[in-house]
């Protein structure tokens, strides 16, 4: 990783000219952070350090600085209090020491009084009262916008750590497979999937979302229910590797699942390769979007869900949007929705599509983004039930319809990187199916 890490490194330093361009700024400091308290009380919220502090380096922790300046090499300010509370880490023998002249702190006000002698940086962080007491102008538009940018290609060292992250992560998605096959309750599945991936909750990317049965049809399911079984599991889990979060769903039916639900499954993973297999540099993600739409519309048709409409009718009248109500991926990276989506250019010009505004990715690809690509196919009362009423209600396969509203929902996300003339799955080589 050392070596790997330095041309990371050198990379970022290069393209600091892009980010200043224009700007009052002769250089930047960007803060990890400072931990949070929840109201009355004194318990810490869970830490995350600001991913543009991770960017350009991996030490985790609050209280961290880093200075950043064109043509020099980067300062770290690295705060060390002298704390008999907790754990206090430290860097001597992490692999990315090398690229950073270091300087010690004992507490966080000695390392503020630091960054109040800085002229002409701009402050990249959360602690904006702060950083106006220090005299600091807090997060330029003009700056986030090309940092973002920038951000959105992955150097091989990002996708290094997305690949192990990914290899680690499969691990607990066998062992979830393994345990829901079982007959495991939802919290037994996620205690599995810890165990396999030898992670605490800590360690993922994101709450893990495990819903048995009519539960897969809620998106953000986080509830872990002790009891009850299923002959469906959707989980989505992923896993953190030097701070970057891979992101990975699968939906399992047992032998005893709705013949045509399990077709469903098999249909939409058919789908779901097929559009990974139309990754490449320069192809409008929103025509990736739409092409998710048209396959969705085929598989319901093809299952007697709906009838007589065209694939493009299905599409164009919302029903299709009905059971797949959300984008067809995001960009991934320290962020698991990493950003950048929502910008054309550099300069953070907007993107402007109206058609799909849940699509968090809405411009062409680029040559080492890393992208999701997540299909799915959901029976979600509130959102059929306008169509019981409507014009096409006789299109609807009602009865059917309503058997598989058990069934929760499916969802096959894998995590693919993005190259001039094809990609490269990352999830696959791990998770076949």
């Amino acid at each position: 990783m050392k070596n790997l890490f330095a041309n990371h490194l050198a990379v970022q330093l290069q393209n600091l000219p892009s980010i200043l361009k224009d700007s009052e700024f002769s250089g930047l400091t960007v803060y990890s952070g400072d931990s949070a308290r929840y109201f009355e009380d004194d318990a810490a919220v869970s830490f995350r350090s600001n991913p543009h502090f991770l960017h350009y380096c991996p030490a985790g922790g609050e209280g961290h600085a880093l200075l950043l300046r064109p043509g020099k090499r980067p300062t770290l300010l690295f705060c060390r209090p002298n704390d008999y509370w907790h754990e206090v880490h430290d860097f001597q023998d992490e692999y990315w020491v090398d690229g950073f002249d270091i300087e010690v702190y004992t507490s966080g006000s000695e390392l503020w009084r630091r960054l109040a002698k800085l002229k002409r940086f701009a402050f990249i962080g959360a602690e904006t009262a702060k950083a106006k007491k220090a005299g600091l102008k807090a997060n330029p538009a003009k700056i986030l916008h090309a940092m973002r940018w920038l951000r959105g290609v992955k150097t091989p060292y990002e996708i290094q750590c997305l690949k192990t992250a990914t290899a680690i992560a499969a691990r607990g998605h066998k062992a979830a497979q393994e345990a829901f096959l079982r007959g495991a309750t939802e919290l037994e599945i996620h205690l599995a999937y810890l165990g396999a991936a030898k992670a605490s909750e800590a360690d993922l990317p994101y709450p893990s979302i495990i819903g048995l049965g009519e539960k897969g049809a809620i998106l953000h399911y986080q509830n872990r229910r002790v009891a009850g079984k299923s002959a469906v599991l959707l989980i989505d889990a992923g896993f953190r590797f030097q701070h970057y979060g891979c992101d990975i769903t699968r939906t399992h039916c047992a032998p005893t699942a709705h013949k045509v639900f399990a077709g469903l499954v098999s249909a939409l993973d058919s789908v779901q390769q097929d559009l990974v297999s139309q990754v490449k540099a320069g192809l409008p993600y929103v025509e990736l979007h739409k092409s998710a739409h048209l396959g969705i519309a085929k598989i319901l048709l093809e299952a007697d869900l709906i009838s007589n409409l065209s694939t493009h009718a299905v599409l164009e009248s919302g029903i299709s949007g009905a059971f797949f109500p959300h984008g067809l991926g995001h960009l991934l990276g320290i962020q698991v929705h990493d950003v950048g989506g929502y910008q054309s250019d550099i300069r953070g010009r907007p993107t402007h599509v109206k058609a799909f505004p849940n699509l968090r990715l809405q411009r062409p690809l680029r040559a080492n983004e890393v992208i999701t690509i997540e299909p799915g196919i959901y029976f979600i009362p509130m959102l059929l039930q306008k169509f019981r009423q409507h014009k096409l209600s006789s299109h609807f396969r009602w009865p059917l319809v309503e058997e598989l509203l058990s069934c929760g929902g499916i969802r096959i996300e894998d995590n693919v990187v993005v190259l001039e003339h094809g990609q490269e799955n990352l999830t696959r080589p791990h998770l076949p199916s």
